[in-house]
């Protein structure tokens, strides 16, 4: 089966998947990087994204180019990765470290005496 990819003939699914890693991989792990400012997520990112593509092509609809399509995905998993990123910093952030977060209120006083055990 052939298969048609910016003025490219590819012959299978896992060519044309090469294909598209080699002609856009390192522009979408720039794109990524530029959403995360980490390149290790970035490149963590841009494997998920060729997962992606590769579990999709059957139903790319080709409306737009491949390339289009790809950092159309990119841009969203790298915003999903700092989504995900940002609740878990937050969250043990604020288990690691309860200093920055103790205020004097009526709520945490009672949830500090709630974590007190009781003695009868």
């Amino acid at each position: 089966m052939e298969i048609m990819a910016e003025n490219k003939v590819f012959y299978s699914k896992e060519s044309l998947l090469e294909g598209l890693i080699d002609d856009y991989g390192t522009e979408l792990k720039r794109i990524a990087f530029l959403y995360v400012k980490d390149e290790s997520l970035a490149e963590d990112i841009i494997q998920e994204v060729f997962i992606s593509c590769y579990h999709h092509l059957d139903s790319f609809r080709k409306e737009s180019s491949y390339k289009t399509w790809l950092i159309r995905i990119t841009v969203n998993k790298s915003k999903d990765a700092l989504k995900l990123w940002s609740f878990r910093n937050f969250v043990s952030k604020a288990e690691v470290e309860p200093r920055f977060f103790e205020v004097n209120t009526p709520e945490s006083d009672t949830l500090c005496m709630e974590r007190i055990p009781k003695v009868y």
